[in-house]
């Protein structure tokens, strides 16, 4: 699994949802895409660590700037945007933005 972020809606890319996106892809042992995910809103949404918990889940840690599209709250300015992704299919079993008011 590799996560970071994208401006891409082409190539292995399949969707982009604002100016960056989070972007996760789940490579198989020879490198080949099994499949890839984009995750956020209209503004700047990226995704900076990944780590497995005990339940197999995966989660993302990042930061974003949108209130639309996978996130359902902005408490300022650029928040800490944090997500529980499904690691069989990427899909988001929870998520959750923390910050403050200040930009």
């Amino acid at each position: 699994m590799i996560v970071g972020y994208t401006f891409s809606e082409d190539g292995d890319v399949s969707k982009n949802n604002g100016k960056e996106d989070s972007w996760i892809v789940k490579l198989s042992n020879q490198g080949n895409i099994l499949w890839e995910k984009t995750y956020g809103g209209m503004e700047e949404d990226r995704g900076y660590d990944l780590v497995q918990i005990n339940s197999g889940q995966l989660v993302i840690a990042g930061r974003s700037r949108s209130l639309t599209g996978n996130v359902s709250e902005n408490n300022g300015s650029t928040d800490v945007w944090v997500k529980g992704l499904n690691k069989n299919n990427g899909n988001i079993v929870w998520e959750k933005s923390i910050g403050g008011s200040s930009p």
